[in-house]
Formats: structure tokens, sequence, C-alpha cells
């Protein structure tokens, strides 16, 4: 479903449900950024579980830094990308589009002499203010290479001990805001849908009628899920009509 197929069934039902409303291209950019924002966290932040699983829903916004490449349930193959760095004071930046931890671990190389290289993936532990800056004043519980701690901060996240340097971080992060791309027929004056400069939404269809539920409701026009479904199998059957 893309962009152009949700703003006809958020105006085929705006047709049937007021006198004859519709989105312009200009409103409807300017809704889907809280619309977006508005599903995700009501149906897939909400669903994410704090043991660090993930819905089906939410695996399209799972980043993997320093992780192997995986196969979604698409069959696409999604890369890794380079892993979380980490300065000489044990701070680490934040991704912008963050939003939820899902796993934190440190790649502990080992090399002694008869025995080769031995790596071990250490998972690191997420300390509230308190207990992290307890272990900074403790001088028996320190954060080591082989139990390394951290603790998220506005903007950064500071890690104990400092020589930890990256660490592989997979987190949710934030779908992408769309932007319905346009063009004005200058004789009609009517909006022309470009998918070329347009940013599609990241959702599943399950979500996108979630979104136009939410763009409905900013309108005043407020129906169930079923409700705004079956609307768009009418819309989708009147345009099959010739």
């Amino acid at each position: 479903m893309n962009l152009q197929n949700i703003l006809d069934i958020t105006n085929y039902i705006l047709g049937k449900e007021t006198e004859g409303n519709t989105l312009t291209g200009v409103n409807f950019n300017a809704l889907l950024p809280k619309a977006t924002n508005d599903v995700f966290n009501a149906y897939i932040y909400r669903e994410f579980d704090t043991e660090q699983k993930y819905t089906d829903a939410s695996l399209p916004f799972k980043v993997f830094m320093g992780q192997e490449s995986y196969v979604d349930n698409n069959s696409n193959t999604v890369p890794a990308i380079a892993p979380l760095m980490i300065n000489d004071n044990g701070y680490a930046n934040i991704p912008s589009d963050y939003k939820h931890y899902s796993a934190i671990k440190y790649k502990k190389i080992t090399n002694k002499p008869g025995c080769g290289v031995k790596i071990s993936h250490r998972d690191v532990m997420v300390l509230t203010d308190q207990e992290f800056d307890g272990y900074q004043n403790s001088s028996l519980k320190k954060g080591t290479l082989k139990y390394p701690v951290c603790n998220f901060q506005k903007g950064f996240i500071r890690f104990a001990p400092k020589e930890l340097k990256m660490v592989n971080f997979v987190y949710l992060r934030y779908p992408k805001t769309p932007v319905y791309g346009y063009t004005l027929n200058s004789t009609t004056q009517l909006t022309v849908y470009n998918p070329a400069t347009s940013v599609e939404s990241e959702f599943r269809d399950e979500e996108n009628y979630k979104l136009i539920t939410m763009l409905l409701s900013y309108i005043g026009v407020n129906l169930a899920y079923d409700t705004v479904v079956n609307y768009a199998g009418q819309e989708q059957q009147k345009n099959l009509v010739i």
C-alpha cells in the first residue's frame, strides 16, 4: 500500500462520512508525521517486550549495529551496519532514530600464548543513574571487560570500563516520516502522485489501515478499525469497476 492508496482511501471515507471534505496534498503531508508517530507508539512500541523480544510488526524497525546480517520474514537480507563506537571517555552517541534498546554486547578478544585467539560475547548490563554512579564510586564493584556496564543519558550512553571502544548494539528505531510527493496539474489543479519524490510508509497494510484511522480522527471522523478496512475494500472495488 503506497501513499496514494492511503490518501485515496482516506478521501473516500471522508466523502462518505463528511460533506465531501477531502485532504489536499499539503494537508496530508502536515498530518502524516503525527499519525505515523502515534501508530508506532500505540501499536508497535506498546507491543515491545522489555525482555528484548519483538513482535513481527516491529521487525522492519530493528537495527543491528555490529551484528551479522539476517533474513527477514519477506526473505530480504538485512545487512548489519558498523558497531556503536565508544570514545576514550567511555561515551557513545545514541543514534538519532533510536527508540529502545534490544541488546548490547561487547566482543571480548583474548589472545593467550599457545591457545590462539578466543572471542567471547559479553552482555553489557544497563544500569540506572544511581546504580552506575555507585559502580563508579565503589572500590569493590567496577565495570570490567568481563562484566561491562552502561547507563543511558540524554543523547548518549556512558560505559564502564572506558576501554571498550565499541559494542554491538541492537535497537528499535522510529519509522521514517512518510512524505507524499506530488505535482499540481496545471489544468485541473488536482494533485498528481509522484512516487519518485515520495517517502513511503514503512508500515504493513495492517498498520497503514490504523494510520488511516488516525488521520481520520484528527479531522473529527472517529471510526473503528474494521469499519476503515471495510471502507477500503469498497474504495478498491470502486476502482475495479469500468
